[in-house]
């Protein structure tokens, strides 16, 4: 595929992220929803273009949702997790064992949660008199929670990719 032909590829991924931001910064109560949508456009640009071509979507489509968005909750959860999470996914996708394959979705995911909650923290803690006081328990019990709920994204977008390599990509040459 032509250098052209890859960049206005990236750009079309890059502009459906940011379109997806727009929407999420419009309908404020979907902006998670959004977020992940953002996110699907730099998988597409990894699949057709390459890695190089895949950060460059992400990158583009974060600045434009970051300058253009009303409400930057989707566009913070785009760089947070769900913008990079494809390109990081693609390359452990690779690994020929399960456990290290696994194993780096969960460490890169916890991660990426731990960056969220100290972010959250160090925002609102004065905000959330409560959080200080949070019993070990629960903090655990959340984390669980939120580690199921990773387990099941990356199986649907799993799902979805494979979706795309079967039965989109064959009409883009």
């Amino acid at each position: 595929m032509s250098t052209a032909r890859r960049l206005a590829l990236s750009a079309l991924c890059a502009a459906l992220s940011t379109a997806a931001l727009l929407l999420g910064g419009w309908l404020r109560t979907y902006a998670l929803g959004f977020g992940a949508l953002a996110g699907i456009f730099p998988a597409f640009s990894v699949l057709l273009c390459g890695y190089g071509w895949g950060v460059g979507a992400f990158a583009a489509g974060g600045l434009l949702g970051l300058l253009l968005s009303a409400d930057k909750a989707a566009v913070i959860w785009f760089f947070l997790f769900f913008g990079h999470y494809p390109i990081w996914k693609s390359l452990l996708e690779q690994l020929r064992s399960p456990v290290l394959r696994w194993g780096g979705k969960l460490i890169g995911f916890g991660l990426c949660m731990g960056l969220v909650v100290w972010l959250f923290r160090a925002a609102f803690l004065d905000a959330v008199p409560w959080a200080e006081d949070a019993p070990y328990w629960l903090l655990l019990l959340i984390g669980g929670a939120m580690a199921a709920a990773f387990l099941a994204y990356d199986y649907a977008f799993s799902l979805w990719i494979s979706f795309f390599q079967r039965r989109i990509r064959p009409y883009i040459k």
